[in-house]
């Protein structure tokens, strides 16, 4: 391949404005981008429209004799706008993801979303646009049609884009997967059989027979690379039932919980509305209460408490645990809202808060994460401008609708923002 400008890193506006030089003179101009983690889907739309965009992705034919092939390496090419369209979608894949979500966690929502949310293509019709194939492509997130390296190709870019070790595998011509590293043990990833089984049902529910159940594999005829010869068939992990249905239930929970609190009348009549929440600290439960729009906490090892108990602020907790590190703030508004330390992950909280709804009284609760340490503040002036502008209401819905409840932090006056964090960590870029 000639006329290839190869960039490792996020393309920016100078290199835009050197390409678009280069594509005058050079009207071939092949840009290689390894994936498009940290990439900013504005600034390649800018890029002029006949250079093409190569986004090598799983099929790496650097590394892979087999995909230096005119056949694989057409799937890697695309226009600037529609690598604008891939990314995308890719963002509003990822804006479903909980902050506080362990990589396995991540790597099966977004296994389940894409199951429920694509569909196989068995149409001949629908597999070509402009006589380019797009089902095996990246394109196919944007079509919502796909086959099955199309799926591997999409699922493997998933998970490039949060850092996550995966690899695209394929028996040539015949069938294509992944292989999927979490904690140091290796899974099989078979999203297109998942994306069919959920669509044959009515409710299109993904049910996860293909996500590292299976330790026999690569025993399957489809799935054998014994003709591979630059395939490695790794040895396999596989999840339990068990894991597999936890780590399902913690997905399926909304990012932003809310539940109708219930509501006491204690002995100077007056209303307390009073939820519980489950903490990271093991049975250990935080137990949030209002009194004339005040908001208070109290814990215990119980998720069910004598509302009694909750007025007087009782705190009852195992011998072996200690309480969790939490904080209540208060606007100049005179609304209030307390945050709760993730123990098991860093900059992470819980915010909570209770909200009206109409006549109804609403609890919500959301993760959010923050280099400032929320639970001690360095003086009253930053605890002021993290209740007012951190946390504010308005700025809260958008940062965890669009920036995963990455927040980031008050330095003196300033708003920072680490950008290395939020493409690294969170693959997001710092937008106003």
């Amino acid at each position: 391949m000639n006329n290839i400008i190869t960039i490792n890193r996020p393309i920016t506006e100078n290199d835009v404005n050197k390409l678009n030089v280069i594509s005058k003179k050079n009207p071939n101009l092949i840009v290689e981008l390894k994936n498009t983690k940290g990439q900013n889907k504005e600034i390649i739309q800018k890029l002029n429209p006949n250079i093409k965009v190569s986004i090598i992705g799983g099929l790496n034919y650097h590394k892979k004799k087999k995909f230096d092939s005119y056949t694989y390496i057409e799937r890697t090419m695309y226009t600037p706008n529609e690598v604008y369209q891939i990314i995308n979608q890719f963002e509003k894949l990822e804006r479903g993801i909980n902050a506080s979500w362990t990589n396995t966690e991540k790597a099966l929502y977004i296994y389940k979303t894409l199951a429920e949310s694509m569909h196989y293509s068995d149409s001949n019709e629908s597999q070509y646009k402009n006589g380019r194939d797009i089902v095996r492509t990246l394109n196919s997130i944007v079509s919502r049609n796909a086959v099955c390296s199309g799926f591997a190709l999409i699922y493997k870019e998933a998970m490039d884009r949060q850092g996550i070790p995966c690899l695209y595998q394929n028996q040539e011509s015949l069938h294509s997967w992944n292989v999927l590293e979490l904690d140091g043990k290796v899974y099989a990833i078979d999203l297109t059989w998942d994306c069919n089984r959920a669509h044959r049902k009515q409710n299109v529910v993904c049910d996860y027979k293909h996500f590292g159940l299976e330790p026999d594999f690569y025993k399957h005829p489809r799935h054998s690379l014994k003709d591979e010869q630059e395939e490695t068939e790794y040895p396999l992990s596989t999840f339990s039932i068990q894991e597999l249905t936890k780590l399902v239930t913690r997905i399926s929970t909304p990012r932003v919980q809310k539940c109708k609190v219930n509501t006491i009348q204690n002995i100077n009549r007056e209303n307390v509305n009073y939820v519980s929440v489950e903490t990271t600290k093991p049975n250990i439960y935080a137990h949030l209460y209002e009194i004339n729009g005040k908001i208070n906490i109290c814990f215990s090892s119980t998720n069910n408490i004598r509302p009694e108990r909750l007025v007087r602020n009782n705190i009852l907790v195992n011998e072996n645990n200690i309480l969790p590190n939490y904080k209540i703030y208060q606007r100049v508004d005179g609304s209030n809202f307390c945050v709760i330390k993730n123990e098991k992950r860093p900059n992470t909280y819980k915010y909570c808060e209770f909200h009206t709804i109409g006549n109804e009284r609403i609890f919500r609760c959301v993760d959010i994460i923050s280099e400032n340490n929320l639970i001690h503040p360095q003086n009253t002036d930053q605890e002021r401008k993290i209740a007012n502008y951190l946390l504010s209401p308005e700025r809260l819905k958008r940062r965890v609708n669009y920036f995963n409840g990455y927040c980031g932090y008050i330095r003196g006056a300033e708003m920072i923002y680490d950008r290395e964090y939020e493409q690294n960590k969170l693959n997001i870029i710092n937008r106003k």
